[in-house]
């Protein structure tokens, strides 16, 4: 939180003096820091300049994925979850990181989209989004993978052979995927 704080912030805290940035740094903070997350797409249609815009717009992200796709299993979801849903999802969600693409949050962001795909049984899309993300986030994108197999959404057959995916994973998908022969 303090990092997400402290980038949104910085050009309102660099405009004090080097004596009082660090109190302007918590008086700035202090308002979300006590916001609920139901109160804070609210807020944004009240301050939409607010130096904490791509917070809030997260915020109104995480709401939309909360109110909009069901609590139950994969299956029920994706039978539940009309397609015009799921686009809007993935339409509000590239748009955030049109807008932020170097926000400390887009992490968050790229993985709330893995997410969707998932939960959309949309697998295809959801580990070519996964293998997207390994590069930068190796550990979390790995473990995802691990739960996408778990669940049983097993990888398309064309990653053991696709030269963009890593060859470690390519490898660690040998055993869920059977490869030809040849391959």
């Amino acid at each position: 939180r303090a990092a997400v704080e402290l980038f949104e912030l910085a050009p309102s805290v660099a405009a004090q003096p080097a004596t009082s940035r660090r109190a302007a740094l918590v008086r700035l903070a202090a308002p979300y820091r006590t916001m609920s997350l139901d109160s804070m797409p609210a807020h944004l249609g009240r301050n939409p300049t607010s130096p904490r815009r791509a917070s809030l717009e997260y915020a109104a992200l995480r709401i939309a994925m909360r109110d909009g796709i069901p609590n139950d299993s994969r299956d029920e979801i994706a039978r539940q979850v009309p397609t015009s849903r799921w686009d809007s999802l993935h339409v509000a969600h590239s748009a955030w990181l049109a807008r932020h693409p170097d926000h400390p949050l887009a992490g968050f962001v790229r993985f709330a989209r893995l997410r969707l795909y998932f939960l959309a049984s949309q697998t295809d899309s959801a580990w070519a989004t996964a293998v997207s993300l390994y590069k930068d986030y190796p550990a979390r994108a790995a473990a995802e993978m691990r739960y996408m197999l778990l669940t049983g959404a097993v990888a398309p057959d064309r990653m053991l052979t696709d030269a963009s995916v890593p060859v470690e994973l390519r490898v660690a998908l040998v055993g869920n995927l059977r490869p030809k022969a040849a391959d």
